[in-house]
């Protein structure tokens, strides 16, 4: 038998309408089960999971930098420092989070003015080292070409 003559030709559609009806009165929800971790691999849950208890307990250092509470450095700059109420703690990634911070700054995001720190760059913005072209006291010349808005040329 050649290969056109196997496929199956589809003379007409049943309407969607005839259809549904007929799926609704065969197809049933499967009844909930308790089954063992190992071999619910790819199947659905049946209703949500929790866990008995949060994992980690505490919340880890995910890089190494200095431990902060975001809150306080929202509007930090290089221009307009936010002073730290206290020395944040250097952390190394995986150490938890001393009490009253909730981010790690990255190293360049906090200066030292001896024993005083400033954040110089909030959490989750890019660090400082950006704006160092354009601040000479940040260890770097001035750029020589000012910055220009392109401009769409107009249709004529």
């Amino acid at each position: 038998m050649a290969h056109f003559e196997m496929l199956q030709r589809i003379a007409r559609l049943t309407p969607l309408g005839d259809v549904l009806p007929l799926i609704n009165t065969l197809a049933r929800p499967v009844a909930p089960r308790q089954i063992e971790l190992s071999s619910a691999f790819g199947l659905t849950l049946a209703e949500g999971a929790m866990a008995a208890a949060a994992r980690p307990a505490t919340a880890l250092a995910i890089r190494d930098g200095w431990a902060v509470a975001s809150g306080d450095i929202l509007d930090a700059s290089a221009t307009a420092p936010a002073p730290l109420a206290q020395s944040p703690a250097w952390l190394e990634t995986g150490d938890p989070l001393p009490p009253g911070a909730d981010a790690v700054a990255p190293f360049d995001a906090v200066a030292w003015h001896g024993p005083v720190a400033e954040a110089i760059a909030p959490v989750g913005r890019p660090a400082p080292t950006r704006w160092r072209r354009s601040m000479p006291w940040l260890g770097m010349a001035r750029s020589p070409k000012p910055l220009r808005r392109l401009r769409r040329a107009r249709a004529s």
